[in-house]
Parts: C-alpha cells; sequence; structure tokens
C-alpha cells in the first residue's frame, strides 16, 4: 500500500474551519484504489494537524492527484484555513500485527494515531528494519491496545521512515509508553541507528475518518 502523510500548522482561530473543510474530503471514498484516510490534532501541539491517506498503489493515488484532489481542495476552501503543510508519501514495507488483522477495521475502530517519522543512519538501515520486525513489532503487539500498523519507507529520502500504529485508546498507548517502551528502546538499541525522531501522538476526529462505501 501506498500512504500520503500530512501535517498542517492551522490558525488557531481557524481550527473550526479547518475541521469543517476536513470533511469535505469524504467525496474521495469512490475513488479507484483509495483505502481509507484519517487525522486528527497532535496532542503536543494543539494546532497542529495531522492525516494519513492510505491508497492501494501509487497509480491509485496519482490519478486521484491529477483527476480529483484539486476540485475538492478548491471547494472546500481549507487553504485558507492553515499556514503551513508538509506533504510526504511512503511505500508500505511490512503490515504491524495487533489485536487486529485487518487495516480497515482498525481504522473505523482506533481512538489514537501514533507516529514515529525516523531519520536513520544510511550504515543502520538494514539493522533498524529487521529490529522492527523482531523487537518493536512484537513488543507493541504484547502491550496490547495496539490494533494494527505500518511500517513504512519514503519515496524520496531513501533512509527516511515513518512507523504508523493505530490504538484503541488513549489510555491503552499510555500504558505501553510507560510499561513497554523503556525496555523496548533497550532492546532494540534505537538509538544508535537514529539521526533523530519526531514522534507524534495524534487524537483522532471521527469525523474526519473516511472509509469506502463497499468497506
Amino acid at each position: 500500500m501506498y500512504v500520503k502523510w500530512i501535517v498542517c500548522d492551522v490558525n488557531k482561530e481557524k481550527k473550526k474551519e479547518f475541521s469543517n473543510a476536513q470533511q469535505m474530503w469524504e467525496k474521495i471514498k469512490f475513488t479507484p484504489g483509495f483505502v481509507g484516510q484519517m487525522g486528527g490534532w497532535n496532542t503536543k501541539n494543539s494546532n497542529q494537524a495531522c492525516i494519513i491517506s492510505i491508497w492501494k498503489d501509487k497509480l491509485a493515488s496519482d490519478y486521484f492527484m491529477k483527476k480529483i484532489h484539486d476540485e475538492v481542495y478548491k471547494e472546500s476552501n481549507q487553504k485558507q484555513t492553515y499556514n503551513t503543510v508538509d506533504i510526504s508519501y511512503f511505500d508500505t514495507i511490512i503490515d504491524i500485527s495487533g489485536n487486529e488483522n485487518k487495516l480497515i477495521k482498525s481504522l473505523k475502530t482506533a481512538k489514537i494515531l501514533r507516529v514515529a517519522d525516523c531519520l536513520v543512519k544510511s550504515d543502520c538501515q538494514d539493522n533498524f528494519e529487521e529490529v522492527q520486525k523482531s523487537v518493536w513489532n512484537v513488543g507493541m503487539k504484547n502491550a496490547g491496545g495496539m490494533l494494527f500498523g505500518k511500517f513504512l519507507k519514503n519515496k524520496a529520502i531513501d533512509n527516511r521512515y515513518l512507523v504508523a500504529t493505530f490504538w484503541d485508546s488513549q489510555y491503552s498507548h499510555v500504558s505501553y509508553v510507560q510499561n513497554y517502551l523503556p525496555e523496548l528502546k533497550i532492546k532494540s538499541k534505537i538509538n544508535e541507528d537514529l539521526i533523530q525522531i519526531d514522534g507524534k501522538v495524534i487524537v483522532l476526529e471521527k469525523r474526519w475518518t473516511i472509509i469506502p462505501k463497499e468497506s
């Protein structure tokens, strides 16, 4: 699957307008190859909106951008509600198993999206990928409350990765951070692989979640 990751710094006084405009993207659910979209506000920055959009493949995403995106964007007038937007694209390396075994069901029920945006040392990429599979994925599944996740690699920057996980509640994610994360950091020796990491915990806005009608 192909993922579009969007981060917007929103004008504080226009958050409601941004939210209303975000709901207008509901129209994209009929687009061929569209899998699902969700987003919300960053708990560390309440004026930062984060959206993850998931597509069957790059061809489906490209078709949407060429044929549908501009019309919805113009109609929503969303451009007037934010200061900056950062958009990046990722390919799926592996899915991360959790309490659910299907992405769509997770999108429907998740309350929290946790995203780790990682820049990895070039000579540590193989190890980083292996440790994600053997240590982090296992640890998150054992923690409970993690529904599903995706381990992704950036299209433009070879050593940039995204780990996106969907959680059933903020309580479950906090429990994971307190009770499992410290040990996983030690076991994975994560700091030896990383140049930097930007972590975001996003409280999802249910009204922003878009699922294809047939799902």
